[in-house]
């Protein structure tokens, strides 16, 4: 089988989006031929293995806002003749070229949010997005709330199926390297309560919020990413007072990542807009065994974190909840301990990397089931779709892909 993930940005970039597509493409290689299409930075395609994956970043002509121009996507689109096209929405250019080429190729979508422009551009991408949507075999949405909430996904519904991100587990045990950095960072922060954000620095985000309340809240907040927002929070936190408690970490490793939700007390997540569809941060902080606060939103992100067992939900939109959320988990340590434990363990059942993978691999099998070239019936050809007859459908019964 091969499959084309085709998407907006890819490692090196940052961002859940991004880092969902890779652990995906990554899991999914294992037992098939995966490549990615993204747009490049650059003016020039680049095409090279990133993990053993072969990556093709479109040159880019020029950007429209956060939209990127590159008129090679759907050639290329044409040339890779995969079996299945998995768009990760949404990625604008790519989904014109898509409905301009007219591939007759099996189309997967996953919705990760609701798109938020000025009402002139809404009303075009929002038409625009339709006639994709429509054409899809499958949408896949990560939440049950994101697929009810969303005005644009109310309509396709029919098409939708429920497949909840998920993350690699392993990669999260507490190591005692790890255990030692953890320490390391305690001491350098010299601080007996850390709170940690991780993601964009932008509006939706609700990082005002965050440090707003943090002036009711006697601990150190780390603030890790990049966003344009960077400057702005920093004065803020410099007006109210808190400069010396608040720390801005920049882009760290994946690795550091882990070291600094291991010397973390709590992870918040304070988005006040709906374009916070699910908060991959959050299955990380519980990989953990962090407690989570995060915002009451109509997405995935309360659908994640559940209130009152793996952390705490607040209203958006405000520092006084969140404040308050944080003071009673730092007064009640065992409560923040169970809340921990039990957001591990909600990962390793329901959020893990491997039950994603199958999912979404069951999905492409269904999906070229229908088409004329998978007679699932006679079994004459389960080898395009990587199975041999009399297997389940389990991911660890495919056999390597050829």
């Amino acid at each position: 089988m091969k499959v084309v993930m085709v998407c907006r940005g890819y490692h090196p970039a940052r961002g859940g989006i991004e880092r969902h597509v890779q652990d995906l493409s990554g899991f999914l290689s294992r037992y098939m031929d995966v490549r990615v299409l993204t747009v490049s930075t650059r003016g020039k395609t680049d095409v090279r293995p990133v993990d053993g994956i072969e990556v093709t970043r479109a040159g880019r002509l020029f950007g429209m806002g956060s939209v990127s121009i590159a008129p090679s996507v759907g050639r290329y689109l044409k040339e890779f003749d995969a079996d299945i096209y998995h768009f990760h929405f949404p990625f604008p250019w790519a989904e014109l070229s898509w409905l301009l080429t007219s591939l007759p190729k099996r189309l997967i979508v996953t919705y990760h949010h609701d798109v938020d422009l000025p009402s002139f551009r809404a009303a075009v991408y929002r038409y625009q997005t339709m006639k994709f949507l429509s054409r899809a075999d499958r949408i896949l949405v990560s939440s049950p709330h994101l697929m009810r909430s969303s005005p644009i996904l109310e309509r396709l519904q029919d098409l939708c199926s429920v497949v909840p991100f998920g993350v690699d587990v392993k990669k999260y045990e507490l190591t005692e390297e790890v255990a030692r950095q953890a320490r390391d960072f305690r001491l350098r922060m010299n601080s007996s309560r850390i709170v940690l954000f991780v993601g964009s620095l932008l509006a939706y985000k609700g990082l005002k919020n965050l440090i707003r309340a943090m002036i009711d809240v006697q601990a150190a907040l780390v603030i890790v990413g990049k966003g344009k927002m960077e400057e702005e929070l920093k004065e803020l936190a410099r007006d109210i007072g808190l400069a010396s408690r608040t720390h801005f970490m920049g882009e760290v490793s994946e690795e550091e990542k882990i070291v600094l939700l291991y010397a973390s007390d709590v992870v918040v997540l304070p988005s006040t807009e709906s374009q916070e569809s699910f908060g991959l941060i959050q299955l990380e902080a519980m990989a953990c065994s962090r407690p989570v606060i995060s915002t009451r939103l109509p997405t995935g992100v309360p659908f994640v974190n559940l209130d009152g067992v793996t952390g705490l939900v607040v209203e958006p939109g405000s520092s006084y909840p969140i404040a308050g959320a944080l003071n009673r988990l730092f007064r009640d340590r065992s409560l923040a301990r169970r809340m921990g434990e039990a957001g591990q363990k909600r990962v390793i059942e329901h959020f893990n990397l491997q039950q994603m993978g199958q999912k979404v691999f069951r999905i492409y099998q269904e999906v070229l089931a229908r088409s004329e070239s998978a007679i699932i019936e006679d079994g004459e050809e389960f080898g395009k779709i990587g199975v041999s007859k009399g297997q389940n459908s389990e991911i660890e019964s495919v056999g390597k892909k050829k």
